[in-house]
């Protein structure tokens, strides 16, 4: 059987999702002001003054193992495109989130389940942004392949297809699959250090510097909340101005609407998880 650890990175890196675009060069180089920075760092100093913090208890904790999630899913979807038909249609293996921060022996031997009950994000893509939304695959995904064994390629092939099999099995693949498991590790070891998995991810070169940013203050957002009312607040916040943004290209944008999905559908899985034990 496969490593747990082995199994957080490969479960993410498997949905195949079709999109039409192959012009997107990655810019490393952050814009020189980012508007919604400033926007973003004024709502969570909002967020210090009017909730009562927590930090130390289990939804502390499973929102760092959700945060792995997140970022292995939008490192997965801003590096990986190929073309699938010869027609111009591209697969993007966007889905390496659920492994980076499922299968992290912090979940596997530690997190047992929040104790809060309940726990309920309401959160929508917009319309023009909904076909990116992977959350629920992402906790099928944790479901199935995590938590009830069954065998990954088994999993793609009976849910995506050879093709995507194919993608996921290949040589790019493979490799971005040996970073993230690097990357999750040592974030592991780190007491999940947030400033490690952002700077790691630039530095390998799976996420632009403007992703980066946001990203920053969308974890020391979450991280500030209580309760699933103030997460479905800000992400729905997060939301908005991301799309209103004039400075962040359009590939960036589908890449932190993925990172909103996932982080609403994984903090619901891990808050309300309980660990069946003998």
């Amino acid at each position: 059987m496969k490593s747990l650890k082995h199994l957080t990175v490969l479960v993410f890196v498997l949905i195949g999702f079709l999109s039409c675009t192959n012009d997107y060069e990655l810019k490393k180089e952050a814009n020189k002001q980012l508007g919604v920075e400033e926007i973003f760092k004024n709502y969570n100093n909002k967020l210090k003054k009017e909730v009562v913090q927590k930090k130390g208890g289990k939804f502390w904790q499973a929102v760092k193992v959700a945060l792995a999630d997140v970022a292995a899913g939008v490192g997965s979807f801003l590096v990986m495109d190929w073309i699938t038909d010869g027609e111009g249609e591209f697969i993007t293996a966007g889905v390496v989130s659920a492994a980076a921060g499922a299968a992290s022996d912090a979940v596997s031997t530690s997190f047992n389940g929040s104790g809060i009950g309940s726990f309920d994000i309401k959160y929508k893509l917009p319309d023009h942004y909904a076909k990116w939304d992977l959350g629920e695959r992402h906790n099928d995904i944790l479901r199935n392949v995590y938590h009830h064994n069954i065998q990954i390629d088994q999993y793609i092939l009976s849910i995506y297809g050879e093709e995507v099999l194919s993608v996921f099995n290949s040589d790019e693949v493979v490799q971005m699959k040996s970073k993230i498991l690097d990357i999750s590790t040592n974030y592991l070891n780190s007491g999940f250090e947030l400033d490690y998995l952002v700077e790691e991810y630039k530095k390998q070169e799976l996420i632009s510097q403007n992703v980066a940013i946001v990203f920053t203050h969308l974890q020391e957002g979450l991280l500030l909340c209580n309760s699933d009312t103030d997460v479905s607040l800000l992400l729905s916040f997060y939301s908005k101005n991301i799309m209103d943004s004039k400075e962040l290209q359009e590939k960036e944008k589908e890449s932190l609407f993925i990172a909103l999905s996932i982080a609403r559908s994984s903090l619901n899985y891990w808050v309300n998880f309980t660990r069946q034990t003998n």
